[in-house]
């Protein structure tokens, strides 16, 4: 029948500390978002001080209690344990709170020492220590007097003094609760002293946790009013502060409408003339401007047309040339030969730069028009830059330059137009070996970075100065002059590389430091094409051919 009784209590409690727990949100809600921080810290900044005040009384009244221990129950400690355990249990209590009342002294200066947050968790200990305490000074007095005040003075006072959220206050409720049912349950073998005793707390410790939840709303409510009394006088000053603001600026305003008036007046038959002035420069720019476009496509036209009418008679010239050079090969000796060959060469090498300045006008022009096209397939990289290095090995190493090629992949499948790259590799190369003195080297690189394929055409010449790199791609720019003269070049071949390199969604960039070289680093996508897109046709270029297109482009430095 007691155990029922007890589990029936033990019920009770907790279905009225969930039905309390569901309004925990809504009265910490009560407490505004800008408030919150400031409430908490005046809050611990309150609860300490009177902790101290709460641990000073009880230190006290143990040293009280000690000495009437001492003096007047000190045979009983030899006779009943109790007595002896509620003396260790007083020094321990007085060593607690005196390190308690030394902790949270400490300030917080420029050196925080002990933090608020730690102060916190120290006071939250205390207070469940003192609680522990209580409970079990009220359990060990069922050895000497059987009374429960020790447990009950415990509560109240940390419920009435102390200023403790929903939660602490139910944690510290159900906790000293349940620590002095258990002690009781274990020690108390009378069954009508027992169920006495936990009615008694039962009631008590809930009247304890309405005083403490009281006293929470009281402190929210006189917080939150204060902070509305002193935000309300702060509007009303801001608001007074802006209406005698507004009222000079409104006198300000109605003193100058006049003048304001008639300067208006006269602006609006000025903005009207202008408006007519602006209309005229607009429609003569209009005209200018459609003109400008329409010469921009003769001239895009008239290069086009200028630039084959140019190119098919140097193409006559340029076999003309190979066809004298094999008759004077097959028709005479090889000292008649020698002599005759220089100009033979002199022939096909300015042949082949004015077919290559001319290839890059055409090129350029279709590309402003938009007609320049690449045809990208699923080609080896490596192998494009590799045979690209072969075939202008032997021309770089006649001036005397050292090529070397190195990469860190042996292959890698990406979707480029193979002769288009070939072309950009070429003309890095002859940029490369003109501002490259001889005894220097050339490094060709290829490398994997960021899912990127990176090609770095890295030279020792001279460099590039600092006020040429911003423009270095730009057309018919070149670097100045006096750095080599003896160079040939029409500004075109970087502006080509960057536009070639750009319609394969990469990008070029250049680092040089004037006097140390110069490096060319081209990013191009890690990419293939789908099968279904992909053009797979073979296309075998003859070796005559691809040498040819070599000499077209290295003929400014052959």
């Amino acid at each position: 029948m007691f155990c029922f009784y007890c589990t029936k209590e033990c019920i009770m409690v907790i279905k009225y500390i969930g039905s309390v727990c569901s309004k925990i949100k809504k009265d910490i809600s009560g407490i505004p978002d800008s408030y919150k921080e400031e409430f908490l810290d005046e809050t611990l900044s309150l609860n300490l001080a009177r902790g101290r005040i709460l641990a000073l009384a009880i230190v006290a009244w143990n040293v009280l209690l000690l000495i009437a221990d001492i003096t007047m129950f000190l045979e009983k400690r030899n006779t009943n344990p109790a007595y002896r355990h509620l003396f260790y249990a007083h020094i321990i209590m007085i060593v607690w709170l005196l390190c308690y009342i030394a902790v949270t002294r400490i300030k917080s200066g420029r050196i925080k020492l002990i933090s608020r947050r730690t102060k916190r968790y120290v006071q939250q200990v205390t207070i469940i220590f003192v609680l522990a305490w209580s409970a079990y000074l009220a359990v060990n007095a069922q050895f000497t007097h059987g009374q429960i005040s020790a447990y009950i003075i415990g509560v109240f006072c940390v419920a009435s003094f102390l200023i403790l959220t929903p939660c602490e206050s139910i944690f510290m409720c159900f906790f000293s609760y349940l620590v002095f049912t258990a002690g009781m349950v274990i020690v108390q073998d009378n069954p009508e002293k027992l169920s006495g005793n936990l009615i008694n707390s039962s009631f008590l410790t809930t009247l304890a946790y309405i005083v403490s939840r009281m006293h929470f709303a009281f402190r929210i409510n006189d917080f939150t009013a204060k902070r509305i009394i002193v935000q309300k006088s702060r509007e009303l000053d801001i608001s007074h502060k802006n209406l005698e603001q507004a009222v000079r600026n409104r006198t300000e305003e109605l003193i100058q409408v006049n003048d304001r008036l008639i300067h208006e007046m006269k602006m609006r038959h000025k903005a009207e003339i202008d408006t007519i002035k602006a209309q005229y420069l607009y429609n003569k720019k209009e005209e200018e401007l459609n003109k400008a476009l329409e010469l921009d496509k003769l001239r895009a036209a008239f290069f086009t047309n200028i630039s084959h009418e140019f190119k098919t008679p140097l193409n006559v010239i340029i076999s003309a040339g190979q066809m004298l050079d094999l008759v004077i090969r097959k028709n005479c000796d090889t000292e008649s030969y020698n002599k005759a060959y220089k100009y033979i060469l002199s022939i096909r090498k300015n042949g082949y730069r004015m077919l290559r300045l001319i290839s890059n006008l055409i090129d350029i022009t279709r590309i402003d028009t938009g007609h320049f096209k690449i045809r990208p397939a699923n080609n080896d990289i490596v192998r494009v830059v590799e045979d690209t290095i072969m075939l202008v090995a032997g021309y770089i190493e006649n001036k005397n330059i050292k090529l070397v090629f190195d990469t860190e992949t042996e292959e890698k499948i990406i979707a480029c137009d193979s002769d288009m790259i070939e072309r950009a590799i070429l003309n890095l190369l002859s940029n490369s070996v003109k501002f490259t003195p001889k005894g220097g080297n050339i490094y060709v690189n290829i490398y994997l970075k960021d899912d990127k394929i990176m090609i770095s055409v890295k030279d020792t010449g001279t460099g590039i100065p600092s006020d040429m790199l911003d423009s270095i791609f730009e057309r018919f720019i070149q670097v100045d002059k006096t750095i080599s003269s003896n160079m040939e070049g029409s500004g075109i071949g970087l502006s080509l590389v960057k536009s070639i390199v750009g319609m394969h969604n990469g990008s070029i960039r250049v680092e040089s430091e004037f006097g140390n070289g110069s490096e060319f680093i081209i990013e191009l996508p890690d990419y293939m094409l789908p099968d279904d897109i992909c053009d797979n046709t073979e296309v075998i270029s003859r070796s005559n051919k691809k040498q040819e297109r070599i000499s077209i482009e290295l003929s400014d430095i052959s």
